[in-house]
């Protein structure tokens, strides 16, 4: 499974990759992002089946990420600190929520119905 992480903190970017390098095994990190636009150049070139989405980006938002790659395929974890943002996250079809700092066993069950979903 090929994932993106759009993350502008470059700890909480790192601290992903390393969870799902570790701890996911069948999950290949082809890209990072720390703004809308880098975001979306990636997104639209590695083509992810999951992207790991930051709400709160210094360039803008998460949602503004994925109203600009509304016409590509893939499943979206949103990661914040912040629960306000849930229900527009439910709109936007996302498959999970997770909130920082990152629970591995949430992050993996998170990689488990993206697997699921994408099956």
């Amino acid at each position: 499974m090929r994932a993106v992480i759009v993350e502008d903190e470059m700890h909480s970017r790192e601290t992903l990759r390393n969870l799902l390098e570790e701890f996911c095994k069948d999950v290949e990190v082809a890209g990072l992002a720390g703004t809308v636009n880098d975001a979306v150049e990636v997104i639209r070139k590695v083509k992810p089946d999951i992207i790991f989405l930051d709400i709160e980006l210094q360039s803008g938002t998460g949602f503004d990420v994925l109203s600009q790659v509304s016409d590509l395929a893939f499943d979206v974890v949103f990661t914040t600190a912040y629960e306000h943002y849930a229900i527009r996250a439910i709109k936007f079809s996302s498959l999970d929520y997770l909130l920082k700092p990152i629970d591995l066993e949430e992050l993996q069950l998170a990689i488990s119905k993206a697997r699921t979903h994408q099956n």
